[in-house]
């Protein structure tokens, strides 16, 4: 068998190499590897760095609907499916598409407050009757857009007289997406009304202090109940 003597490591060596510097190789092979991997992992994360700039950019250029239509996607806001199994699909894209449940405002849309009999009424010692009545309301005013309003009205009397007679409307407006419909009528009738009262019932006891009375703090309503006693009244007609 031939043998070579390599100057580097001062060894003879069989015809195939010196084993000490077939090492060597294949450690720098396995270096270079690592190295393009992580450059190309590199590499993807700064492309991907300059797709969000370009990103950003173009939605700071674009109207102010445009930006809030697009960062809803982004971040959407999970509801829970009637048929967790079936989530909605867009026929279009033919891909799964979340639900998507925003607040866009909430506002006074309306109120009024009337004293028909002063000053007379309000000298009497009697502690007046009231008579609250409150409604629930849901409408689309756009596309994919609903406003729920929250009426109260509110009769205060002593005997046939009326101390004051209040009605209030609290609004609000919310973005409805990929909901359904089977479960769209309780979020309008149960979750959005939850979201308005709270406000209604601030304002109602303003006025009414400002009206010169001791304010009405309106009870807490169980809106569940009475959406399900809307449904089975409007099951019976």
């Amino acid at each position: 068998m031939t043998t070579y003597y390599c100057q580097k490591h001062g060894e003879h060596t069989s015809s195939s190499g010196c084993w000490q510097c077939q090492g060597e190789a294949l450690g720098q092979l396995s270096y270079s590897n690592e190295m393009a991997i992580i450059n190309l992992e590199y590499a993807e994360s700064l492309n991907r760095e300059r797709m969000r700039a370009e990103e950003e950019r173009w939605l700071f250029a674009q109207p102010e609907d445009v930006q809030r239509r697009w960062l809803a996607k982004k971040e959407r806001v999970q509801i829970q499916p009637v048929h967790p199994k079936q989530p909605a699909v867009d026929i279009q894209l033919g891909v799964e598409v979340a639900p998507l449940f925003q607040i866009q405002r909430v506002y006074l849309k309306d109120m009024s407050f009337e004293q028909p009999n002063p000053p007379e009424i309000s000298l009497s010692q009697e502690q007046p009757a009231f008579d609250i009545q409150m409604g629930v309301e849901g409408a689309p005013v756009a596309d994919g857009l609903f406003e729920v309003t929250v009426t109260a009205t509110i009769h205060a009397k002593i005997a046939d007289k009326t101390v004051f007679l209040l009605e209030a409307k609290q609004a609000g407006i919310f973005e409805l997406r990929n909901i359904p419909q089977e479960q769209l009528g309780a979020i309008l009738g149960i979750a959005c009304p939850q979201i308005v009262y709270p406000q209604l019932r601030g304002n109602v006891a303003d006025v009414v202090q400002r009206g010169g009375f001791p304010p009405v703090h309106l009870a807490e309503i169980n809106f569940q109940a009475m959406y399900e006693q809307q449904q089975a009244r409007q099951a019976g007609q």
